[in-house]
């Protein structure tokens, strides 16, 4: 007749060619530890490389609100922010938020924003992009034309 075996010896017992683990309340803890050891290190290394999606929502936040004030009725509209370099106004460099902002009305009309210490600065001044987007819009012209020709037969 078999007995029953304790911990200690079903411990040492192998599994297909496997020690098994023994199942206890520390190595529960260890595995958890590690495991959250490793997501954060995921998600740390990823927001290394592409930013952290709040700091960048919350750029969005201050660049519309700060166009919103001090522009109003000029029809800016703000583009989703970037995690890229950029030489900020006092002449460092690094990795920031910057977010593009064109103007409605006009489709040449497009410039990159950064919030930085409380502020927003950007190169409006240079914002006109002299015939950048009249390939796109000339090549939209031809694509709706052959489109329509499609449909008449």
């Amino acid at each position: 007749m078999q007995t029953a075996k304790s911990i200690d010896e079903r411990a040492g017992e192998t599994h297909k060619g496997r020690t098994r683990v023994p199942r206890t309340k520390t190595t529960r803890a260890l595995a958890l530890l590690l495991a959250l050891i490793l997501l954060g290190g995921l998600v740390w290394w990823t927001w290394r490389k592409t930013g952290n999606p709040l700091i960048a929502w919350y750029t969005e936040q201050k660049i519309t609100a700060h166009y919103r004030a001090y522009h109003p009725g000029e029809g800016y509209i703000v583009g989703p922010a970037r995690y890229q370099w950029v030489v900020r106004a006092d002449k460092s460099a690094g990795m920031d938020y910057v977010c593009t902002v064109r103007k409605e009305a006009s489709e040449d009309v497009e410039f990159p924003a950064y919030f930085s210490d409380g502020a927003v600065f950007s190169q409006i001044g240079g914002a006109v992009r002299s015939g950048c987007n009249t390939y796109e819009r000339f090549k939209n012209l031809l694509n709706s034309e052959k489109a329509a020709q499609r449909r008449r037969g």
